[in-house]
């Protein structure tokens, strides 16, 4: 699915339905937005930078189906999600996840 230019409503609905899925053993995500801005996110700190993206409601609905289905698929090989937009905690999310299974 690289390069899809998905939208982030999509991809919650498809990562919803493929969290339970155990056989998958390669998800290709790659190039594609899947963590948004919300507008009053994108106010600009006191010294001008852009602040960092933060994890609301549906950014965190996706990383939750991510994650779960990171942790559950014991059959997983391969995951891409370079250039995704993935930030920080949610890189420590899907860390966490690999760890554990």
């Amino acid at each position: 699915m690289s390069w899809c230019e998905v939208r982030q409503t999509s991809f919650a609905q498809l990562l919803y339905v493929i969290k339970d899925n155990r056989q998958l053993t390669h998800l290709n995500l790659a190039w594609n937005l899947l963590l948004v801005e919300q507008p009053d996110e994108c106010k600009r700190n006191e010294d001008g930078t852009k602040p960092e993206l933060v994890l609301n409601a549906k950014n965190l609905e996706i990383m939750k189906c991510l994650s779960d289905f990171v942790k559950y698929n014991t059959n997983l090989i391969h995951l891409d999600v370079s250039h995704c937009g993935i930030i920080k905690p949610a890189i420590e999310s899907i860390a966490r996840m690999l760890r554990r299974a």
